[in-house]
């Protein structure tokens, strides 16, 4: 049985561990826009289903993170500001919802 460490971090902290997961599968928890609460497991870097037409907008520029959903088999957006939770290498962060004086 592993242990899982329980920590916090903050939300940039977290954007940071989910840019840098090289595919790893990770869950995170955050609000959707209609602010109902979803838990997504998830992965970066899956080129299945792609249709090789790309979005028409870059979803950074909104905040947004594209992720595969790994129980539904879909793309989801994840909105990096409103993450709540994330379970990534062993570790479970509760993530502040914090703003660094630059996020003005």
């Amino acid at each position: 049985m592993t242990n899982i460490i329980n920590t916090t971090c903050e939300n940039w902290e977290a954007q940071q561990l989910i840019e840098n997961s090289g595919g790893r599968i990770f869950t995170v928890e955050h609000i959707k826009k209609d602010g109902t609460p979803r838990q997504t497991n998830c992965r970066l870097d899956v080129k299945a289903y792609v249709n090789g037409k790309g979005l028409k907008y870059n979803p950074s520029e909104k905040g947004l993170v594209p992720v595969y959903d790994m129980q539904i088999k879909a793309y989801r957006m994840v909105n990096l500001k409103t993450i709540t939770k994330l379970n990534i290498y062993g570790v479970r962060y509760n993530v502040s919802q914090q703003t660094t004086s630059n996020d003005n």
